[in-house]
């Protein structure tokens, strides 16, 4: 499949006009005077049939394969074959990558299609489907006691019909809307973690004891920093200023897509500093793979570190680090406004949470030097630092 830049670096031959393949019938075509087009090639009774459908770049990559598909299932439809969910479903998946935050999350849109969705209605006429047929589907997920599953299956079956409305291929429109209320309450998931500051301290003397590695190390970067552990997986060095003590991690890494700002403590720059020059020296990640310096660290290394550590599921998880962090700053009195701004919540609407955190960047720096020089003095034994009476009533 064509990206922008693929296209962007297609040069004009002089011998005459060339095209690309995109894939489905779809082509970008380069004329000798650099123009380029796309074209929807479909086959019909004796030859194939070439449609122009416009000019890249006014009409993007994702607006042709609109087109072409509009085009193709009206084809379809107009030679009486049927568009079966799959169809749609996979066609939705590949439509537009920039929609679906991450591979990971590709990966979890496809199991819950091949495991709960294809095997009730991937085959069935997208024109047939009804809410009492998706229904009966999310009540025997429901039934076997996953119900946060079930919502998310209802919810990626409207997102499949929502996306083929447009395409004039789902006349009944987004039927998932009427069950809303159907399902019972999908639970809060709360993840693992200490709340104890006793447990806490016995938490990063466990950490300290591994010794400097890249497990130890990561494990350190998400008590000082309580990050997403995927944003810390992810986490590459020009993200980082040791300097200027911060690290910027962008709109596109960050779940609610908005870029984040996290304020560096003295011993998280000393910790990044030797990371830089030793263990990830020569590496773009900050916390690099175990086999490679040019791949993250896996997804699974530091939840089995602290299994290791003597950490079951039950009491401890990676993504923990961030509700310890919120329960011990939160008692210690620091705004929840800024507690919430450093966890990159959304506060209120959007101009109030972007508002939120540009407000509470000073003292979400001061803060972030106490937490990790609270964890320290758990780790250490040593009675909590003071909090300026001042900065906890702002």
């Amino acid at each position: 499949m064509l990206t922008d830049k693929m296209i962007r670096e297609l040069k004009p031959r002089e011998r005459g006009e060339y095209m690309v393949c995109d894939g489905q019938g779809l082509y970008i075509r380069v004329a000798p005077s650099g123009r380029k087009s796309w074209l929807y090639r479909r086959q019909g009774k004796g030859s194939a049939k070439v449609q122009t459908l416009g000019v890249w770049p006014a009409m993007s990559v994702y607006a042709a394969r609109l087109a072409r598909d509009k085009l193709a299932d009206k084809s379809a439809h107009a030679a009486g074959q049927l568009v079966t969910f799959r169809a749609l479903a996979e066609r939705y998946l590949d439509a537009d990558p920039r929609r679906i935050a991450t591979a990971a999350s590709v990966a979890r849109l496809e199991h819950w299609l091949e495991r709960f969705i294809y095997p009730e209605i991937g085959d069935a006429d997208v024109t047939t489907i009804t809410a009492p047929r998706v229904y009966h589907l999310a009540a025997a997920i429901e039934q076997a006691g996953r119900v946060h599953t079930a919502h998310r299956v209802v919810g990626l079956i409207g997102q499949v019909l929502r996306y083929g409305i447009p395409l004039d291929l789902v006349p009944q429109g987004d039927i998932t809307r009427d069950l809303r209320d159907a399902l019972g309450s999908s639970p809060t998931v709360s993840r693992a973690h200490l709340e104890r500051p006793a447990d806490v301290g016995e938490l990063m003397r466990r950490i300290e004891s591994l010794g400097w590695c890249i497990k130890s190390a990561g494990l350190r970067l998400l008590a000082y920093t309580f990050v997403r552990p995927g944003e810390l997986r992810g986490a590459t060095w020009d993200e980082i200023d040791l300097d200027g003590a911060v690290w910027r991690i962008p709109a596109e890494r960050m779940k609610m897509r908005r870029p984040h700002i996290v304020p560096l403590a003295r011993q998280t720059v000393e910790l990044l500093r030797n990371l830089h020059d030793g263990l990830s020296a020569g590496s773009p990640y900050v916390l690099h793979g175990v086999r490679s310096l040019l791949h993250q660290i896996s997804k699974t290394l530091l939840i089995k570190t602290l299994r290791v550590l003597g950490y079951p599921p039950a009491e401890m998880s990676a993504h923990g680090f961030r509700a310890t962090a919120s329960t011990l700053l939160n008692e210690a009195g620091w705004p929840p406004d800024a507690i919430e701004a450093q966890l990159a919540h959304s506060v209120g609407g959007t101009v109030r949470a972007v508002y939120n955190h540009a407000q509470y960047l000073p003292i979400r720096r001061v803060m972030m030097q106490w937490y990790a020089d609270y964890l320290d003095a758990l780790r250490d034994g040593r009675p909590a630092p003071p909090v300026d009476k001042n900065l906890k009533s702002m």
